[in-house]
C-alpha cells in the first residue's frame, strides 16, 4: 500500500505520441543530412576522412578568411 506524498502527479507516463513525433523528425532531417553528405562526396570525389567536403560553399570560404 502506498501513502500519497507531499506532491500530487496527474499522471507519470509521458506523452508518447509527441516524443515520437519529435523523434521522427530528428531521424528524417539526420537522414537528410546524411544523403546530402554522400551526394557532396560523389559529386566533389572527395574522402570525407581525409579531405574537407565542402570547401565549394560560401560560408566555408568566410570561416576560413576568418582564420588567416
Amino acid at each position: 500500500m502506498t501513502t500519497p506524498g507531499l506532491y500530487q502527479v496527474a499522471n507519470a507516463n509521458p506523452d508518447t505520441t509527441a516524443l515520437f513525433l519529435i523523434s521522427l523528425i530528428a531521424l528524417l532531417f539526420n537522414v537528410g543530412v546524411f544523403g546530402y553528405m554522400i551526394y557532396k562526396v560523389i559529386k566533389t570525389k572527395r574522402n570525407p576522412y581525409t579531405a574537407e567536403l565542402y570547401t565549394d560553399l560560401k560560408l566555408y570560404k568566410e570561416v576560413k578568411a576568418l582564420a588567416e
